[in-house]
This record gives structure tokens, C-alpha cells and sequence, in this order.
């Protein structure tokens, strides 16, 4: 259980020292050299900010990944658009985190990963479309789970999403393992179908130079015409020596 725990507490770290990363960015952007951090009426407008979270009440009290100012504690569209006007940037591209319900250490079934990961995005889908010219939603999983497939056949034609997102890293996936590196590739070929773009977080934790390789070589072909951005250039945040 102490285990348990600790792979939460290492990835809300983690999640929180990116994010604290980002505004970081985008305050310098907006200072510039010597100046105020305020952005003037002049200053540049940067084309959109393509990696956002939101966070569902429910997804907050599981794994505490909210702003707890908000009542109840959550991240919804408003504070997205809020730090976008802030930043001035124009859009956000929104990436579910519905892909932690299938996090090990919460020890959920297979029907309540099912369950919590299609109310997650209905979540993300409904505080999108709040802010249509703002925000542009993905929907995500966790691959491993059988239930990955209909949940992201559920959302073809969705005016909402218009991607998918998917987290190795949280997923618990293991490259080295041949049936997983199967499922990845049964998952994002129906993605594929649909020829929409699809976002990967792929490193972080014992990832190294054989899995990518294997990535590209077993899983990626089945992407076919669709795009592949690999997130936070294969890390969590910061880029390091071993990542690169």
C-alpha cells in the first residue's frame, strides 16, 4: 500500500514540477527583456498552448490532480481559458487524464476503469464545448484495457474530440512486453481509422533507447496516415541526458 501511494505522489510531483515549468515559459514570453510580465497590447499572441489538463471532481478527489479553489475542487474550462487570456494565447488544445483510472496502485476493475474513463471524457467533452473557438478536445485511455477500443470508437464523428491522447507512462505499459506492444497497436490503429492526430506520452521511468525502438518498429507503423507528437519530447517535463 506504502508503494501504492508513493506512485502517486511521484507522478503529481512530477505533473506539478511540468506545469510549474510551463507558466514559467509563458511569464518569460510575456516579460520579455527587462520588462513588465504584464503582456501589452502590442505584445505577441502565441497560436495556442498544445497541451492542457483538465480534471473532472471525481478524477480530483482520486488522485488530487485540481485547483483546490475550485468548488468543488476540479480544473474546468474557465480556468483553462483564464490562463490562456493571461498568457495571451489564443487556444488550448485539452488532453483528458482520463488514462489514471487505469493506474495500478488504485487497483480499480476492468468495468470501473470502463466506466470512470467514458464519464472522464463525457467531463472533458461537455467543458470544452463551453469555449468552442478557445478549445480543442482530445479523449484518452489506457491502452492495456480491452475497453480502450470502444471507448474511442464511441467518440468517432464527436465534434469535441478530434484526437486522442495516450500516457505509457501512467498506463503501466511495458514495452519489452510483446502481447502490450500488440494491444498499443490494435489501439491506435483504430484511431488511425478515423486518420485523427494522436499525442504520446511515451518516456519517463525506466524507458530507455531498445524501447523506443520497439515502439517505432512494432507500434507506430499502425498509425498509419495520422499524426504522432511525441509529448514533452519523451519525458515527463524537463528534458535529461538519459531521455535524450
Amino acid at each position: 500500500m506504502r508503494e501504492d501511494l508513493c506512485d502517486i505522489k511521484r507522478y503529481r510531483i512530477r505533473l506539478a514540477m511540468f506545469c510549474l515549468l510551463l507558466i514559467a515559459l509563458l511569464s518569460f514570453h510575456g516579460a520579455g527583456s527587462g520588462r513588465s510580465q504584464a503582456p501589452g497590447p502590442n505584445a505577441p499572441v502565441w497560436r495556442a498552448d498544445h497541451h492542457m489538463h483538465l480534471a473532472s471532481p471525481e478524477l480530483g478527489r482520486l488522485v488530487g490532480e485540481c485547483l483546490p479553489s475550485n468548488d468543488p475542487p476540479a480544473v474546468f474550462a474557465a480556468d483553462a481559458v483564464r490562463a490562456l487570456d493571461q498568457a495571451h494565447v489564443s487556444k488550448g488544445v485539452i488532453l483528458p487524464c482520463a488514462y489514471l483510472y487505469g493506474m495500478p496502485s488504485l487497483h480499480l476493475k476492468p468495468h470501473e476503469i470502463a466506466a470512470l474513463t467514458r464519464r472522464e471524457n463525457e467531463f472533458i467533452a461537455e467543458q470544452v464545448a463551453q469555449f468552442p473557438t478557445r478549445l480543442v478536445g482530445f479523449l484518452s485511455v489506457n491502452p492495456l484495457y480491452d475497453s480502450a477500443i470502444e471507448e474511442i470508437r464511441s467518440w468517432q464523428g464527436s465534434r469535441q474530440f478530434i484526437g486522442l491522447k495516450l500516457h505509457f507512462t501512467a498506463s503501466a505499459v511495458d514495452m519489452r512486453n510483446i502481447a502490450e506492444r500488440r494491444q498499443l497497436a490494435k489501439v491506435i490503429a483504430v484511431a488511425a481509422d478515423e486518420t485523427i492526430p494522436i499525442v504520446i506520452h511515451l518516456g519517463g521511468g525506466k524507458f530507455n533507447a531498445a524501447d523506443a525502438e520497439l515502439f517505432i518498429r512494432d507500434v507506430l507503423p499502425s498509425a498509419g496516415e495520422s499524426w504522432v507528437q511525441i509529448a514533452h519530447a519523451g519525458e515527463a517535463g524537463p528534458e535529461n541526458a538519459e531521455t535524450i
